[in-house]
């Protein structure tokens, strides 16, 4: 039985400059940043929660093996701990900036 890895997350770009740093918030959404690789990476974790519940209601009816279940679930698991986590960072950090006196 082969086991497929956990995909991971997107790379975040790093900055090109403070020219873009100043961009508008209107352009800013459109350059495929920051914003862009945060939706691809919730977008992987529901599919990945998606392809769980599905092998779940496959191995509740009889037709799906219960180590492929587990092991989706153990992924999805995963995933949603990860996001948690770095989410949980990204505060702390936002947080530890907010208090910084100028």
């Amino acid at each position: 039985m082969a086991i497929g890895a956990i995909p991971a997350l997107p790379a975040i770009p790093a900055p090109t400059g403070v020219a873009s740093a100043q961009k508008s918030p209107a352009s800013a959404g459109h350059s495929g940043g920051f914003m862009t690789s945060l939706t691809n990476a919730l977008d992987g974790l529901q599919s990945t929660q998606n392809a769980a519940n599905a092998q779940e209601m496959a191995a509740a009816s009889g037709q799906g093996s219960l180590a492929n279940m587990m092991i989706a679930a153990e992924k999805a698991s995963l995933s949603t701990q990860l996001t948690v986590t770095v989410a949980n960072k990204a505060v702390s950090a936002f947080n530890a900036v907010m208090n910084m006196q100028i």
